[in-house]
């Protein structure tokens, strides 16, 4: 047997051991948050599940879409309730629903990817996410619920989707680094300069101008 062909072949077969280890490294990043930092409940009526909390450390969560083979339709209220180190979260668009106060007072929570099939933003979603930026609303959003975006002091950046028709009470209030807000292709500036949008007023005041809204 000859020792140099047998050398030579361990040698390729460990670099391409090394070359796909480093290949599947590349291609999971941003890979989905382990269940085993997730608490959630089944419903075993329509076999589907909601995700309750995360408690992981890791600066990044990346919701997944299906646990136990069971799609994953909600995020439920304060999911990270306490938890100080997550700056970015990923909503898989199997989420249709998220839970009133569904990240309350983050204060490092700085991105956020929305579920393209959500209806509602609610009540206190993201109230007091102080380094919250931006935040885009996907389409088919009909809602945006009291407070849920008060006091997220460093959004710079708002788009309302056209399909928005309601903007409860004090949505934006607060938001003293919100300059100007873009819903169906105009511009509407914040004319206090102090962060208190009333979005309700300019919305009723649009819904008024266009009776198919309702």
């Amino acid at each position: 047997m000859d020792l140099r062909r047998i050398k030579i072949a361990a040698i390729f077969t460990a670099a391409a051991v090394l070359l796909t280890a480093c290949g599947s490294a590349k291609d999971t990043g941003g890979k989905t948050t382990p269940v085993s930092e997730l608490e959630y409940t089944v419903d075993e009526q329509t076999n589907t599940v909601t995700i309750t909390r995360y408690n992981g450390s890791a600066a990044e969560v990346v919701f997944p879409s299906e646990i136990e083979g069971k799609p994953v339709t909600a995020i439920g209220w304060s999911v990270l309730h306490k938890n100080d180190t997550v700056t970015s979260v990923t909503i898989p668009d199997s989420v249709t629903v998220l839970n009133d106060e569904v990240f309350q007072g983050r204060k490092k929570l700085k991105t956020v990817k929305l579920s393209k099939n959500i209806k509602e933003i609610p009540k206190n979603a993201f109230i007091r996410c102080e380094s919250l930026e931006s935040i885009e609303i996907p389409e088919g959003v009909t809602a945006i619920g009291y407070c849920a975006f008060h006091s997220c002091s460093s959004l710079k950046s708002v788009i309302l989707p056209d399909s928005v028709n309601y903007c409860d009470r004090n949505a934006f209030n607060g938001c003293k680094s919100l300059p100007e807000v873009e819903y169906r292709g105009k511009i509407y500036k914040n004319s206090d300069g102090d962060g208190a949008w009333d979005m309700y007023d300019l919305l009723m005041g649009i819904r008024k101008e266009n009776p198919e809204m309702e």
